[in-house]
């Protein structure tokens, strides 16, 4: 006898083919599951800037037009309420909703009503709302109304028990895809070097290259990190990558211009743009530093382990120390140029273990034991939602 269909709703702030972080993770994650559970389907409502193409994978794509933050609450209230005319829960057994919008309180409102069991991702450090922040308790509303939490970080975690959720939990890093990210092999590590070489010429075989990779905002601290290159010997180089948005042209501008100073002038890079060859960079580099002021997790640092780097991160308890083990893996430390240009130099011969820091990350990052969790959850779910129908 085979499975009986299980329809699950994904609800993200946004959506490939456009840039999203916690929304391509999952879409990749469903993509691997109903492979192996042809029972499984999916629709999606999410946010969007403009008609996209057909994306292999879901069944319906339901997309909300982007508009200013003022115009957010009632633009996405009425779209859940228009959707929902139209049927977009019928035959839904879970709502899967990732992050927080007006989008994600306003589903699970109705869900909720609908008697559909409800899967909250928390995917960013604000998704706990442990904090007076402005829209933390409509944040805290939407945690209470989820039948099971997953957390992508012991910090995450502690945050949203703490404000009275008593739902299970499941603390988990991202997975990571291991034929992306790996252990580069001689000829893999020369051609990335190569391609880095266009924009460093100076690069040598001997010099350390550092990567940073993340949006170009202040949150995530490249001008820190560059500041921190003025204070480390001429054999340290940068590679920081990641798109820009609009509002933080100011600060893209304010990057270009110290990385042109006499004392940086050769030896860092700014590549702002969204980049599809991450995994390319990373096996070109010899340390990924991560200096963000808050994450909820930071998944470049999971990536970065899997390809063997060391990381070099801001000590944010709960978040950069569950993940990386100083003298193994890399090295944590304060957001002073001092004591993270330390923890750089410190962390510099684990070079040399990038083995031993990949064969670790792969066992502890594997996305098939992620993957069967997340399926005897939404089974969990899914049989709480055919005792209900069968109740009524």
């Amino acid at each position: 006898m085979g499975q009986a269909p299980l329809h699950v709703l994904l609800v993200t702030t946004g959506y490939p083919p456009e840039h999203s972080g916690s929304g391509g993770r999952l879409h990749a994650m469903y993509r691997r599951l109903i492979n192996q559970h042809p029972a499984l389907s999916w629709s999606v409502l999410s946010r969007c800037d403009a008609p996209a193409p057909a994306i292999e994978g879901p069944t319906t794509i339901h997309r909300v037009p982007r508009v200013s933050r003022a115009h957010r609450p009632i633009t996405e209230w009425a779209a859940v309420r228009r959707h929902t005319r139209r049927g977009m829960l019928q035959g839904c057994d879970i709502l899967h909703c990732a992050g927080w919008s007006w989008l994600t309180l306003a589903v699970c409102r109705t869900a909720k009503r609908a008697g559909l069991p409800i899967l909250r991702e928390l995917t960013t450090i604000g998704d706990g709302a442990a904090h007076g922040a402005a829209g933390a308790r409509l944040i805290r509303h939407t945690n209470r109304l989820a039948d099971q939490l997953i957390a992508i970080s012991p910090a995450l975690e502690r945050d949203v028990r703490s404000t009275g959720v008593t739902a299970p939990i499941w603390c988990r890093p991202n997975p990571v895809d291991s034929d992306l990210f790996h252990l580069p092999q001689t000829a893999e590590r020369q051609t990335a070097r190569a391609l880095v070489r266009q924009w460093l010429p100076s690069l040598t075989d001997d010099d350390v290259l550092l990567l940073q990779v993340g949006r170009i905002r202040p949150l995530k601290n490249q001008q820190f990190m560059l500041e921190c290159l003025g204070r480390l010997p001429p054999r340290f180089k940068l590679l920081i990558v990641g798109p820009p948005q609009a509002r933080d042209d100011p600060y893209l501008r304010d990057l270009r211009a110290r990385a042109a100073t006499p004392d940086l002038a050769g030896r860092v890079h700014i590549e702002a743009t969204l980049r599809n060859d991450v995994p390319t960079l990373m096996r070109a580099a010899d340390a990924l530093t991560f200096p963000s002021r808050s994450e909820g997790l930071g998944n470049v640092v999971v990536e970065a382990l899997a390809s063997g780097l060391p990381v070099v991160a801001h000590h944010l308890p709960g978040v950069t120390d569950w993940l990386i083990e100083p003298g193994v893996n890399g090295a944590l430390a304060p957001l002073d140029p001092a004591d993270f240009v330390a923890a750089i130099l410190q962390a510099e011969p684990q070079r040399s273990q990038r083995s031993a820091i990949a064969a670790a990350a792969a066992t502890r990052f594997d996305r098939s034991q992620i993957d069967d969790r997340y399926w005897r959850i939404l089974t969990q779910l899914a049989a709480r939602t055919s005792l209900d129908r069968s109740a009524a």
